[in-house]
């Protein structure tokens, strides 16, 4: 989550010119963040001052007779839900989404008050739901098969594309692995389809793997090879297929969808 500086507090002083601004970007659909970096003022003020304008209908201070109201307990139930919910959200974009009407700083003294604690989320590997029973009795399949069958086995995938922020560009690379060998990485540009991978099969398969010959089997132990890949609607097009079929190359389509970098 961010950290505001020192002079970011709620009291700050914005110009009233400064405030209609804002409220005419918030109004447009934008967010506190990227309002923020049209007007220089913090992404809570900039919330704090749209929030106002939808309570009052302008945006200068109303008089305090004496201390603030109190954070309705509804409010700050839907906005420790809303953490629960969505916990990868920093908290000026959670204020957003849950329409509460209170700034960063008490958000944040909210949630402390709740037991959670500012810090980075891990990258983690997540395995969507649908998928979870079918790598199962996929691993249940085959966890019994011997060690000479895994050292026929090729691995090869295009994992999902990863973007761990707005500053870093998502990849999509391809590349196979074998017991004792590995392919030379692919980068692809762009979306992945049947021709593309096509392409890269004619390219790196046979020049990384040159012992793929006509197969035998599951259930037998030899040296011929299999080539694993997932169901995806690439692997399966009739182009890619008949590729495999021209070669006699052994095509298991057994595994599930890859795993998801988050």
């Amino acid at each position: 989550m961010n950290i505001e500086n020192e002079e970011d507090k709620k009291n700050s002083k914005v110009p009233i010119p400064t405030q209609w601004l804002i409220v005419h970007y918030k109004t447009m659909g934008m967010t506190g963040e990227q309002v923020s970096q049209k007007v220089s003022v913090s992404a809570s003020n900039c919330n704090r001052i749209y929030n106002k304008y939808l309570t009052t209908g302008d945006v200068v201070d109303l008089n305090r007779t004496g201390r603030p109201p109190e954070i309705p307990e509804k409010d700050k139930k839907m906005f420790i839900e809303g953490a629960k919910v969505h916990p990868e959200l920093n908290i000026n974009t959670l204020i957003e989404e849950t329409k509460v009407d209170f700034c960063k700083m008490t958000g944040s003294r909210i949630l402390k008050g709740a037991g959670y604690q500012c810090k980075t989320a891990r990258v983690k590997w997540f395995i969507p739901p649908d998928d979870r029973e079918l790598r199962l009795n996929w691993a249940r399949k085959y966890i019994k098969m011997p060690n000479e069958f895994w050292r026929r086995v090729i691995f090869t995938d295009v994992p999902d594309p990863v973007e761990r922020d707005q500053w870093q560009v998502s990849v999509l690379v391809w590349g196979a692995i074998k017991y004792n060998q590995t392919s030379i990485l692919e980068i692809v540009n762009g979306n992945l389809n049947a021709a593309k991978y096509l392409s890269i099969l004619k390219r790196r398969l046979m020049r990384n793997l040159p012992d793929l010959r006509d197969s035998s089997p599951l259930d037998v132990v030899e040296d011929t090879l299999i080539f694993q890949q997932d169901n995806a609607s690439v692997h399966t097009a009739n182009e890619v297929k008949t590729y495999f079929q021209e070669r006699s190359i052994y095509v298991s389509l057994g595994r599930p969808s890859p795993l998801i970098l988050i």
